[in-house]
């Protein structure tokens, strides 16, 4: 049996590609300084860009209905590096949304001028024993349970809630002990951010709530996180149907056998 299949929830990688087109919008690109080197060896150059619209009201309406229909999907979806993911008990409400958010852009270009707005969705299935997948969700929320760390050290609350709503969406892929385990690394960082903000707001030194026992309570949350089940190696299934007698303790306990001194082997001494 996969480790995986104990640490990811199957669902889907979902490609989301939404953008506003049309000779609605113009823009004009000047040269203020050519490309060149400067004295420090730098590669420098300089523009201005300016942006026209033809339509302001009708390019106005079609930034909210994009933004509406992203929004379906992202409210559903967990934004990662690699794409939107979502667990398959949610599969029927993304095909739902999607629906909807493709009709709403639909309504709008053909009743529009100028503007068009491009809705395009893409779908990949995830196995609960994918492992590089596996690999590829459980970094990503290493990288957020670090940024989260980091924020504490540094007292700025918003990006330690920021990478804790991020992570906790993305952990929805994870199965339910998986969930439980990052839940408890989460919830110590918002306790010290929650901390930080009280503090800051009554003016006080917001440092002070920062101690050894503190950070010593976040690096035990995202170990346990991180070592949850390996998640990395096939392993095969432990026979457990026959019972295992440990015979060492009871030779010592009856005098019989004295205890054997004990041996540092190295790992690879014990495998080779």
């Amino acid at each position: 049996m996969s480790l995986a299949s104990k640490t990811l929830r199957p669902g889907l990688l979902f490609g989301l590609s939404t953008k506003i087109t049309g000779d609605n919008v113009e823009y004009n690109k000047t040269e203020i300084e050519a490309e060149h080197v400067d004295e420090f060896g730098v590669l420098v150059s300089s523009w201005q860009t300016d942006k026209s619209v033809a339509d302001a009201a009708e390019f106005e309406q079609a930034t909210k209905v994009r933004s509406k229909a992203r929004s379906l999907i992202t409210g559903i979806c967990a934004k990662s590096d690699f794409g939107y993911l979502c667990p398959d008990t949610r599969e029927a409400d993304l095909e739902a949304a999607v629906k909807t958010a493709q009709d709403l852009c639909t309504e709008f270009n053909l009743t529009a001028r100028l503007t068009e707005i491009d809705f395009f969705v893409i779908t990949g299935r995830i196995a609960a024993d994918d492992v590089q997948a596996v690999r590829a969700i459980k970094n990503e929320l290493n990288g957020l349970l670090e940024t989260m760390e980091t924020g504490i050290k540094s007292l700025d609350v918003d990006a330690v809630r920021t990478a804790a709503n991020k992570a906790k969406k993305l952990g929805t892929m994870l199965s339910s002990d998986g969930q439980k385990s990052l839940e408890g690394a989460i919830e110590v960082a918002r306790a010290v951010a929650r901390k930080i903000a009280k503090a800051v707001t009554a003016g006080e030194q917001a440092a002070i709530v920062i101690d050894e026992a503190t950070l010593a309570a976040l690096a035990s949350s995202r170990t346990a996180f991180l070592d949850l089940d390996g998640a990395t190696e096939v392993q095969a299934p432990v026979d457990t149907s026959a019972r295992v007698l440990d015979l060492e303790p009871l030779a010592e306990l009856l005098g019989e056998v004295p205890a054997p001194a004990p041996i540092d082997l190295e790992l690879e001494d014990m495998l080779s």
